[in-house]
């Protein structure tokens, strides 16, 4: 069984935070302008493509340090864990894709109808719910929500919990 003392918990939290800033690190991308092999455009490189990639991971090892947190055999509390999981996981999660399925939709029938926006709409606009669901449940990168790919990952790392516990 995992417990968490006081102490832990607040390295956690300082963790957290430093994770959140090495995240914004990899996102921002502010090497353009640089001279290509300058100290600052290196500089940018080491840090945003190989130091701050750590995030993530830590990330995930701290979501299942605290999944684990008071468990003592991998069903005691499974299905407790479970619902609040799916209360701040799943729902935001299929929230998010579901506006991002209609915000395709509704794009999609604005630039049939208003052939002004797109002069080849049907190519641009290419959707349907195969590839939907395919970019959702398999590969985010390919559809709209590719930044909430860890997010389906932590779904499928709750679910089989008990064989990693």
């Amino acid at each position: 069984m995992i417990t968490l003392s006081k102490d832990w918990s607040n390295q956690i939290k300082i963790l957290n935070v430093l994770c959140i800033l090495m995240v914004v690190g990899v996102h921002s991308d502010s090497r353009q302008g640089h001279v290509l092999g300058s100290t600052s455009y290196l500089t940018q490189e080491f840090l945003s493509r190989g130091v701050f990639n750590v995030a993530v991971p830590i990330f995930f090892i701290i979501s299942g340090v605290l999944f684990f947190k008071d468990m003592e055999h991998p069903f005691g509390s499974y299905t407790k864990k479970l619902k609040v999981r799916f209360k701040t996981v799943v729902i935001p999660y299929l929230s998010y894709s579901l506006l991002s399925l209609s915000s395709t939709i509704l794009l999609q029938s604005v630039a049939r109808l208003t052939p002004s926006l797109n002069n080849n709409a049907s190519d641009d606009f290419s959707f349907n719910i195969h590839s939907f669901l395919t970019a959702w449940l398999i590969d985010p990168q390919l559809g709209r929500a590719g930044h909430l790919w860890f997010l389906r990952d932590l779904i499928l790392l709750f679910l089989i919990s008990p064989l990693i516990f």
